[in-house]
């Protein structure tokens, strides 16, 4: 199965700053689809977190 980012809603929702270290091939790998997909780079990492997690969720 082949991730597609999702675009991020409009809606506004409480959200909080964190930094996380990533390695410069993950970095380069997430610009490149965040480009290719129109979206930021946050919106990427988002999207794929929240995949993630739901995948988990349907699991358990």
């Amino acid at each position: 199965m082949v991730f597609v980012p999702k675009r991020p809603s409009k809606e506004k929702v409480q959200a909080s700053y964190k930094t996380i270290y990533l390695n410069d091939d993950v970095i380069a790998k997430l610009e490149e689809m965040a480009k290719e997909y129109d979206l930021s780079f946050n919106a990427v990492v988002v999207s794929m977190i929240l995949h993630c997690l739901e995948l988990d969720e349907g699991e358990n």
